[in-house]
């Protein structure tokens, strides 16, 4: 289905006649959403209420949240109310399947205060021609495109949001959207009316021999169904508390937390730790004491006995050319002679003698010189390894020290870090509190449990009565037909007891895995919830993380609640099936900012083929408008004149900067 246009007349604060052309993805462009911005006040939830009575008429939802009655509800919609003869109209042009092919469809929806009660009237225009055999039938046509129980699925507004998301059990309307969807709606009213059929068989039967048994067996059936309803209002009672208590709980943690409890609890670790370090300490001063003693204090004439190494080294040299000085020079004049004797080119002869002399006259010369220190080859290894083992003493120092601030440093932050004095009485006096709440929540499980088992029991007892009402029935139907219908209605209604189950358990597993793909895709935490259950029986949806461990609802924060309640929606929506437009009326007062890109960059493109936003000036602005822009097909602007004390609708934006409504 297709909301093409919605045309308002002296409805709520619009005066006259005011039109939304609204934009779909008919032409492939993306451009699916439709983008109405005012401020508070300026009618935008006044459009969400027109579609809704347009469609429902007497049975929207509107309606029953006002109660009011529904000419009341009217009269309280016409602008200017005070004026007679005014009248009021919603019109909506649709696209809508029907008889097996797409038509249009015009739906108008008309009421005046002329008389004392207000009534509405209802014309339906089909491919421009009026249908009123189709306005006559619009309630059971609407049923089948957009059934009643299903329609805040796909029109809601930003507290329905967060009535979702602030609530522990699944919400009336929710509960009837799910069973419509499932499909179970149906077969509960089969079930009730089979139920009807065989109370008012029962009461005409003529087998007289089982009857006063049967009565009997049907009084016992009813205590029991009353007692079970009375023993699962106070389980719902204790388990409220249990929650409140459990809430307080986690209050009370908080504040012995913020009271220094943790640092309190840590005290006795910390002053084990610190003894450790002070032993530690004193070993490796005395380690210190060791390093000084030795070799380390020549650290400080490194460089003057790395200067005499060299020194003796030279010494060394100079000894070794003045005793070798003499075997040199003969061994050099035989190798000069030798060489006048071959037969070598005179040039190159007298470059070889050059460089015998030259190397003879540094050995002269190395010969000449004293010494300086009287160090022998000994001394001079003795030096060496001097030098070596500073080297080493140098690099043990260094870890040493490095070890010696790292255990100042683990000090200095068990100091900085110790308790300082804190308040052990009221530190006790909190711890003593908790331990009263967890004794009175285990007492509320344990009472709980009880209940849980007496339900259950209760529950069997009830299976039984069932049964032998049945084994009973059977054997008096073969009384006569009358019996007989009752034995073939209790036994359909058995079986579709069996039937519902299968089908529900079916569902709901579907129905949670677009739950959970909608919640993992609007909250980017892959690692946060796992799994996603729907129960069959209560259609309570509960989350599990990754240990199969169940996560309360209230341990997520706002923002993560506010977008499981978009992805109950959104799950649901897409469970349903239909293919029809998503309208939101304020849908980020409530989420952080990292929530509102994930609500406008994954969910809003993608809710529907057509997605109308119902935005005020602090949702659907700056960078959130700008992620938005390439999905907006149409863009409205509700301007308010406090003259008229009218609201018109025009074409632009809000333009949150100014803080004021200006058009784009």
């Amino acid at each position: 289905m297709i909301i093409k246009s919605i045309s308002l007349c002296n409805f709520g604060v619009y005066a006259g006649v005011q039109q939304l052309n609204l934009a779909h993805d008919g032409k492939g462009k993306g451009q699916v959403v439709t983008l109405v911005g005012g401020l508070n006040g300026r009618g935008k939830t006044s459009i969400l209420e027109a579609l809704l009575l347009a469609f429902y008429g007497n049975r929207s939802p509107k309606v029953r949240e006002s109660g009011r009655s529904y000419s009341n509800y009217l009269a309280e919609l016409i602008h200017g109310r005070g004026v007679e003869e005014l009248e009021s109209w919603v019109i909506l042009e649709l696209e809508v399947p029907l008889d097996s092919s797409v038509s249009n469809i015009k739906l108008k929806r008309s009421w005046g205060k002329k008389n004392v009660r207000v009534t509405d009237f209802l014309q339906v225009w089909r491919d421009e021609r009026e249908d009123p055999y189709l306005a006559e039938n619009w309630d059971s046509y609407v049923e089948e495109l957009i059934p009643s129980a299903i329609a805040e699925l796909f029109f809601f507004d930003g507290e329905r949001i967060s009535t979702l998301a602030e609530s522990d059990e699944t919400v009336e309307s929710l509960r009837k959207a799910i069973q419509t969807l499932l499909g179970i709606e149906t077969i509960d009213r089969l079930t009730k009316d089979l139920e009807l059929l065989i109370k008012r068989n029962r009461a005409v039967s003529v087998n007289t021999e089982l009857k006063d048994e049967l009565q009997e067996i049907n009084e016992y059936l009813q205590s029991i169904e009353l007692k079970y309803s009375h023993v699962n209002q106070e389980r719902s009672s204790l388990n409220s508390k249990m929650q409140y208590m459990t809430q307080q709980l986690e209050l009370l943690k908080k504040a012995y937390g913020e009271a220094g409890g943790g640092y309190f609890d840590n005290q006795g670790k910390l002053l084990k730790r610190q003894g450790e370090l002070h032993i530690e300490l004193d070993e490796l001063k005395l380690s210190v004491g060791s390093v000084l003693a030795g070799a380390f204090p020549l650290i400080l004439v490194e460089d003057q006995v790395r200067k005499v190494k060299q020194t003796a080294k030279r010494d060394l040299v100079n000894n070794q050319a003045k005793a070798s000085l003499s075997f040199i020079k003969n061994i050099s004049s035989d190798i000069m002679s030798s060489i006048n004797i071959l037969e070598i080119d005179s040039i190159e002869k007298d470059k070889v003698q050059q460089l015998i002399l030259s190397k003879i006259a540094g050995v002269e010369q190395s010969a000449k010189e004293d010494p300086l220190f009287p160090v022998g080859l000994t001394m001079s290894n003795q030096l060496d390894n001097i030098l070596g083992l500073l080297s080493l003493e140098k690099t043990n120092a260094r870890e040493l020290i490095s070890r010696y601030e790292e255990i100042d440093h683990e000090l200095y932050q068990i100091e900085k870090n110790m308790p300082s004095d804190p308040d052990v009485d009221a530190l006790k006096d909190l711890l003593e509190k908790q331990k009263e709440t967890e004794m009175t929540i285990g007492e509320y499980s344990r009472a709980i449990s009880q209940y849980d088992e007496e339900l259950r029991l209760l529950k069997i007892e009830e299976q039984r009565a069932k049964e032998k009402i049945v084994k009973m029935s059977t054997l008096k139907a073969e009384a006569d037909e009358t019996e007989r219908m009752i034995k073939y209605a209790l036994q359909t209604q058995l079986k579709m007891k069996v039937f519902r189950d299968r089908l529900t358990e079916q569902k709901v597993n579907k129905l949670a895995e677009f739950i959970y793909e909608a919640f993992k895709l609007l909250t980017h935490k892959s690692s946060l919830v796992s799994q996603v259950t729907v129960d069959a029986e209560n259609f309570k949806i509960k989350l599990y993380d990754i240990s199969g461990a169940e996560i309360s609802k209230f341990k997520l924060s706002s923002g993560e609640r506010q977008m499981l309640a978009l992805a109950i929606l959104w799950g649901l929506a897409k469970a349903s099936g239909k293919t029809l437009p998503v309208v939101i009326d304020t849908p980020m007062g409530r989420l952080d900012s990292l929530h509102r890109i994930n609500f406008v960059g994954k969910y809003l493109p993608n809710a529907s083929h057509q997605v109308v936003v119902l935005s005020t000036d602090t949702e659907i602005e700056g960078k959130y408008l700008k992620m938005l822009s390439p999905y907006v097909g149409k863009k409205y602007l509700l301007i308010y004149d406090e003259t008229n004390r009218a609201t018109e609708i025009t074409e632009g934006y809000l333009l949150p900067e100014n803080e004021m409504e200006t058009l784009v």
